[in-house]
């Protein structure tokens, strides 16, 4: 059976396969070595917007996270194929969420987040609780706020922790896989006032590429600039790139029963937890900050 997303076919999420393997400069850093952490991240200003009929019965783990932010995380963490076909892409693609672990049920409060907005404002705009928003059923105690952190149980990312998160009614759109970088040795840095890590950014719903870099600053400082590159804006949209992926009968960018299960396989269990209570409702004001936010 084939399972059709448009995610994946978004010309902006597989960039990231161009930027690790034609780049000769990012993969060899592409591991634990050289990476602290990596955040996905799919952030919206909107709320419900008419959709409490659907959003109400799913939550933000599985409206995103279970499949958008999952296929991303097998993108950061797949090797690179053998062949360019659809068998050896959904191969390693697969391969790669194999050795996503959830969170053990020690670990389930301290590396989950469920969260939802109450009344704020966001921009010039009044927004009411979740709860208040019409065709909402409070009883369901639906999240609009998500994140999971988990490890990979794989040589190339042994102890790099993976946070996933995604939610609504926040004050601005952010859609983004971050690659924060190790710092570079204290007997280096300490010497030079203002050495911060490095971190690369790739957009998902915006067209950039952005990588702070360390530059040299007046006095023997240090000083942070951020490079930015901005690729050409896709000519489909991600719904027609995955029409013609249909015609052309190409599942390279389908997602194969194995990788659904995988997927399910890590968010089974913090649902499990989730609604047993073991990971309390936390909440945000619409337009703030949501708790466990990065820095």
């Amino acid at each position: 059976m084939r399972r059709i997303d448009h995610f994946l076919s978004n010309e902006l999420v597989r960039r990231v396969l161009t930027l690790r393997f034609l780049n000769r400069v990012f993969e060899p850093v592409w591991n634990a070595g050289h990476v602290e952490r990596v955040d996905i991240s799919w952030l919206e200003s909107l709320t419900l917007e008419g959709r409490a009929g659907y959003y109400d019965g799913a939550g933000a783990l599985k409206d995103m996270v279970q499949n958008h932010l999952m296929e991303a995380l097998a993108l950061v963490l797949m090797e690179q194929p053998a062949r360019i076909d659809a068998h050896s892409f959904r191969d390693v693609r697969v391969e790669a969420l194999r050795g996503a672990a959830p969170p053990t049920p020690e670990r389930m409060p301290s590396d989950t987040i469920r969260a939802r907005y109450t009344e704020g404002t966001i921009g010039s705009r009044h927004v009411p609780s979740y709860v208040d928003e019409p065709g909402v059923d409070p009883d369901r105690n639906t999240e609009t706020y998500a994140s999971i952190t988990l490890d990979v149980h794989d040589p190339r990312w042994d102890g790099v922790p993976f946070t996933l998160r995604s939610g609504k009614a926040l004050a601005a759109d952010s859609a983004e896989i971050a690659v924060h970088f190790r710092a570079i040795p204290g007997y280096v840095s300490e010497q030079v006032p203002g050495v911060v890590p490095n971190v690369l950014r790739i957009g998902l719903s915006e067209p950039y590429v952005r990588l702070s870099t360390t530059l040299n600053g007046p006095e023997r400082t240090a000083e942070t600039r951020e490079l930015e590159a901005r690729s050409t804006e896709p000519r489909f949209t991600a719904y027609a790139h995955l029409i013609l992926e249909m015609l052309h009968n190409d599942p390279m960018l389908f997602i194969r029963g194995d990788e659904a299960e995988e997927s399910w396989r890590v968010i089974d269990p913090v649902m499990t937890a989730w609604s047993a209570g073991d990971v309390p409702m936390q909440q945000y004001p619409a337009g703030g900050t949501p708790p466990g936010s990065p820095d």
